[in-house]
């Protein structure tokens, strides 16, 4: 897949949606801003106060392509880019998650720790996507002629965009995204890392660098990576503060989904503790050395 085949009039739309919706994120990260707005008891205070309830309230494929994104950039690029960073399809994620995608009180429970049980109905479920990881080594320089027909690429992203089409499996690939590393010396072999929603035998590696002598050293990782987050009108994130007492970081995950927005989610949480226990919150946490400049 050549990134020439799609129109750069999209290519350019999609860069200046995607910029747009991070500046508007960006703003959580801004001490001004924090102070003013800060800090927020639900995930969707977050959303209004960075006006971004909309696009969680559709997809990324209906964003982008009510936006001027055509079908075909859409349906390939977008979508290999969500299932490699997030395991979902663009039609199954919110805009949000596609386009961060697109750019990469106390020790207890009051009356007794058993009660934590007796708020379960406040805190909304969520589904994760259950990754599998797997890291091999190989010799091979050519991907299996019964997997796919090409030299080996250093990374590779898919679509199933015909899947969803025509309603069946149209691709053999259990992978959804697969990168491979430079030559490693001394053994000469590349690490191969691999991203499936299944968990894949000797016999697929074997497939996929055609056949076993050509696969070294294997290591597999399964874990629930990222939360199913859907496209939905009015949706009712997990409570960041369900109780007295109780604070939930990652009730910040179905909205964004990242590594530097739950350390955000974090401080926020902090931010509450010390509010409810009656400190100066802002002056503890809003030093001016903790927050980002994204102005420029």
């Amino acid at each position: 897949m050549s990134i020439s085949r799609y129109s750069s009039l999209s290519l350019m739309k999609m860069k200046v949606l995607t910029e747009a919706t991070v500046q508007r994120f960006l703003r959580l990260y801004q001490r001004s801003f924090q102070l003013l707005k800060g800090p927020f008891r639900t995930v969707e205070a977050y959303v209004e106060a960075i006006d971004l309830k909309p696009l969680v309230n559709e997809s990324g494929f209906t964003f982008l392509v009510n936006n001027g994104v055509d079908n075909v950039t859409v349906n390939e690029l977008s979508d290999s880019i969500t299932q490699g960073t997030y395991g979902q399809q663009v039609t199954q994620l919110h805009a949000v998650m596609t386009m961060v995608a697109m750019a990469g009180r106390g020790n207890s429970i009051k009356g007794g720790n058993y009660k934590i049980f007796d708020i379960r109905d406040e805190i909304t479920k969520v589904d994760y996507v259950q990754q599998h990881v797997t890291l091999f080594t190989t010799n091979a320089t050519h991907l299996g002629s019964s997997y796919m027909k090409m030299a080996t690429p250093l990374s590779l992203l898919v679509t199933r965009y015909l899947e969803r089409q025509n309603g069946t499996k149209v691709l053999n690939l259990d992978v959804e995204a697969m990168s491979f590393s430079k030559v490693l010396y001394p053994r000469k072999e590349r690490l191969v890392k691999l991203f499936s929603p299944i968990y894949l035998d000797d016999s697929k590696l074997a497939e996929i660098v055609d056949g076993k002598a050509n696969v070294g050293w294997v290591y597999r990782k399964m874990w629930h990576a990222y939360p199913r987050a859907p496209p939905k009108n009015d949706t009712i994130f997990p409570a960041i503060n369900p109780d007295e007492g109780l604070y939930y970081v990652n009730a910040f995950e179905s909205f964004i989904s990242t590594m530097e927005s739950q350390c955000l989610a974090a401080h926020n949480i902090i931010r509450l503790l010390l509010a409810d226990y009656g400190y100066d919150e802002k002056a503890t946490t809003l030093a001016d050395d903790y927050w980002i400049d994204t102005t420029n």
